[in-house]
Order: C-alpha cells, then sequence, then structure tokens
C-alpha cells in the first residue's frame, strides 16, 4: 500500500498534526504527525497511507485547537504528492455533493395550492413507497413561471406512491400555497 504526501503551509518551529476525514466526516486517521520541510520552511507535509481516496478533509492542529483546515481530492493511492484545492473549488464540492439530497421537480397538470401533481422528479422517489416524501420542504424557483410562487416554500404532509407523485402540501402557517402551481413551474424537494 502507497503512502500519498499531502502538503501544507504553516509557521516554522510548530509542531502540527492533522486529522483527515471523508466528505460524510467518516474518520479517515487522526493525529497524523505534520514534518516541516528540510529545505522548506513553512512547508508541511504529512503521509496518508490508506485506501482511502476522493474528497479528503484535514484539520490541521496545534495542540487541540484547529488552525486551518485544508481540502483533498485523492484520485488513487498512489505516491504523489498532493496540494489543498483552492478554497473556492472546495465549497464548490462540498455544494455539488449536497445536490445529492436534493430533487428537482416540474409541476404536472391538476394541481392546486394543496396538491402538486409532478411531471418530472429527479432524483425520482420509489414508485411503490406512498409517504417517502413526507417532512421534506418544497421550495419554488425565483424563476418559475408563477410569479406569485417564486421564492415560496412548503411542507410535504403526504405522497402518492409514484415515479413522479403527487404532493399534499401545507406551508408554515397552516395555509394553502398563495397560488396554484401551473405546468411548467419548476423547484426543489429538501
Amino acid at each position: 500500500m502507497a503512502s500519498t504526501v499531502l502538503e501544507i503551509t504553516g509557521t516554522g518551529d510548530q509542531t502540527y498534526t492533522a486529522t483527515l476525514t471523508q466528505a460524510d466526516d467518516t474518520l479517515v486517521a487522526s493525529s497524523i504527525a505534520c514534518t516541516e520541510r528540510t529545505n522548506g520552511k513553512g512547508i508541511y507535509t504529512f503521509l496518508h497511507t490508506g485506501v482511502q481516496t476522493g474528497y479528503l478533509r484535514a484539520s490541521i492542529m496545534i495542540g487541540s485547537v484547529v488552525r486551518q483546515i485544508a481540502h483533498f481530492n485523492i484520485e488513487a493511492d498512489d505516491t504523489n504528492t498532493y496540494y489543498p484545492l483552492d478554497a473556492a473549488l472546495a465549497a464548490n464540492i462540498a455544494f455539488l455533493r449536497s445536490l445529492r439530497t436534493i430533487s428537482f421537480f416540474t409541476v404536472g397538470l391538476g394541481s392546486i395550492g394543496t396538491s402538486i401533481v409532478t411531471s418530472a422528479l429527479s432524483p425520482a422517489p420509489s414508485a411503490s413507497i406512498a409517504g417517502q416524501l413526507v417532512g421534506k420542504t418544497v421550495y419554488f424557483s425565483g424563476f418559475t413561471t408563477t410569479v406569485a410562487l417564486r421564492g415560496q416554500a412548503c411542507r410535504i404532509t403526504a405522497s402518492t406512491a409514484s415515479a413522479t407523485p403527487t404532493l399534499t402540501v401545507v406551508r408554515d402557517d397552516g395555509t394553502a400555497l398563495t397560488a396554484s402551481p401551473v405546468s411548467g413551474d419548476i423547484g426543489i424537494i429538501t
């Protein structure tokens, strides 16, 4: 099993350790010693020896205090040196991973203020489980066709067993949506 070198920057004359976690916060390794490079003042390296690949977050610590967070995308268990991802790129990766918990939908024909008929839902729920979406929240897009629904949210209180279910909804104040959704309205379910 090869060791992958991960590199960070730090202040000289400090003792750094690293804790590695996966995107879902599963611990990969803790208390990994970071060693200052001989010819690289302020550049520290540490080894990741293991089979975990993909997005890893390193909490860099002095004692028990986290001093920085570095994000790495390990492509393979190899001997390459990996450098931290740009902060904006790391944020984008985290955002894209969060999309796996979001469903995008399009409204079909026949919806009213308390019942949304979907014509498309991705990813689709199980076609055989009624109520699978109960408790989730519907948010209408700021670009949806029905202007009165833009940015409006409601809770799902019932859903039919279908890949394109009908959703029974209510706003937090216990009322119906302020307008009936029309075919082509769009939004997300979280």
